[in-house]
């Protein structure tokens, strides 16, 4: 009697040996993200952009040469029915921004990769100002919601690191 009892509980030490080795590999496999799963949402995101308006950086006054905080920097870009011209000091957590877009926008918003957002009023003229644009990766978005435009239309900025 004892003989079945040693060896029923050699054989379930045996068999939670082997569940805890195979476990660790069994639970690797299972839980990795399919690589189908990592495809789609790649192509999903680059659908997004793709379908977006870009106005490209054609300058930047920081790749001219020495980067100097101290200085105003300048970005000049360039998209569809877009020109636009940023001049922007850089502060310690906030930067100045004094811009002029043309032809003439209704709106600008600056977004953050947070998805925050600030609002910044476009004159006669094509120019806007703010001296509260938080510092970080930023992207400028002008669009025409007082002329029957909102939604996601308009033409957006690269991302610029400010």
């Amino acid at each position: 009697m004892d003989g079945g009892r040693a060896g029923k509980a050699g054989r379930e030490a045996s068999s939670a040996d082997w569940i805890s080795s195979a476990l660790p590999t069994a639970l690797s496999r299972y839980d990795a993200v399919p690589q189908y799963v990592l495809d789609e949402a790649k192509r999903s995101f680059q659908r997004r952009w793709r379908d977006q308006a870009i106005a490209e950086t054609v300058h930047d006054s920081r790749l001219d040469g020495e980067a100097d905080d101290a200085l105003p920097v300048q970005i000049v870009a360039d998209g569809p029915g877009l020109h636009v011209e940023l001049q922007v000091l850089l502060g310690d957590s906030t930067c100045v921004v004094l811009g002029q877009v043309g032809p003439s926008w209704s709106d600008v918003t600056v977004r953050g990769m947070q998805g925050e957002e600030l609002e910044l009023e476009v004159d006669g003229t094509g120019r806007f100002f703010s001296d509260r644009v938080p510092r970080g990766l930023l992207r400028f978005w002008f669009h025409r919601l007082h002329h029957g435009g909102g939604g996601e239309g308009g033409v957006y900025t690269e991302w610029l690191n400010l």
